[in-house]
């Protein structure tokens, strides 16, 4: 396996797992305590099942992060239907290529802060106005 492949794997985990902090921070924070754990057990689960010595400190992580955020990848994610009706028409005026890619990453930007304003809990937020993105 080449660098080059090394590295296009190690952007698209970093990618995913910087998904599931976002998406879903208490479960994949469970998740890597949880794999954190059974790494600290590893010398333990060898003595009696001796494969798991071989076992990386990565794969522990993993498997923690993927026991705990199962719902997130099975189902997937729910967004409102007017999220989904605002994402299809950025898209559609992406690629008829009528604006700039300014234009275009403000609206981008413009509708997660729509999202993050209506999805956020405003009472335990100190001020909500800091979480906006600009455009």
């Amino acid at each position: 396996m080449g660098n080059n492949t090394i590295d296009k794997i190690t952007r698209l985990l970093d990618k995913a797992i910087n998904f599931l902090f976002v998406y879903n921070p208490l479960n994949t924070a469970l998740g890597l305590i949880f794999g954190g754990i059974l790494m600290g057990m590893k010398d333990f689960f060898a003595k009696y099942f001796s494969p798991i010595g071989e076992v990386s400190w990565y794969a522990f992580i993993l498997f923690g992060v993927l026991i705990f955020d199962i719902p997130c990848l099975i189902f997937g994610i729910k967004t409102s239907p007017e999220t989904e009706r605002k994402i299809k028409e950025l898209n559609e005026i992406q690629k008829s290529g009528n604006f700039s890619p300014e234009e275009i990453r403000s609206q981008w930007r413009l509708l997660v802060s729509d999202v993050i304003e209506r999805d956020t809990p405003h009472e335990k937020l100190e001020n909500p106005e800091t979480h906006k993105i600009n455009a």
